[in-house]
């Protein structure tokens, strides 16, 4: 009788061990799994943050925006407002307006706002909206805005509205 109640007593010890081995697994997997899920969020995050920022460079170097100062020197984080008036008045839904200037922009809005100056207006340079809707990651730089005519500059905020697949 003596060894049957030592078996019973190890056999309650063995269920209770596997139990808790359990219950820490379960909830060790499940840690992980939450930790695993918001590394990969953050590193997505931080993937399109590097994207959008690669696309903001690609645009302030573009020659089709830059502008000159008078000595024929290209000027830094400066477009010229005649050129990006001419962007602004293209049909932005014309399918060669967007093959042109895919490959740099991708799916993206890119405005110009001119801020506290005569002109006072919002320059829609680029639009490219996806059929289906993404989340949007935006971002802004402030930039020059010369008139080559007048020779003045005007401050603006040049912004891009980077459209990505979560």
């Amino acid at each position: 009788m003596r060894t049957n109640k030592k078996a019973q007593i190890r056999l309650a010890e063995n269920i209770m061990v596997i139990i808790i081995f359990v219950f820490i697994l379960v909830f060790g997997i499940a840690f992980f799994t939450v930790y695993q899920k918001q590394t990969s969020g953050t590193k997505h995050k931080e993937r399109e943050e590097k994207a959008a920022s690669s696309v903001l460079a690609k645009i302030m170097a573009l020659p089709e925006l830059k502008c000159l100062s008078s000595t024929g020197q290209e000027e830094v984080n400066c477009f010229d407002l005649y050129k990006v008036k001419v962007l602004n008045a293209e049909n932005h839904t014309q399918p060669e307006f967007i093959d042109h200037f895919y490959d740099i922009m991708l799916e993206s809005k890119v405005s110009l706002e001119t801020l506290k100056s005569e002109i006072d207006e919002i320059f829609t340079i680029y639009e490219n909206e996806p059929v289906v809707k993404h989340d949007t990651l935006t971002k802004k730089m402030p930039v020059f805005l010369y008139d080559p005519i007048n020779e003045q500059k005007y401050y603006a905020i040049l912004k891009l509205d980077y459209y990505y697949v979560r």
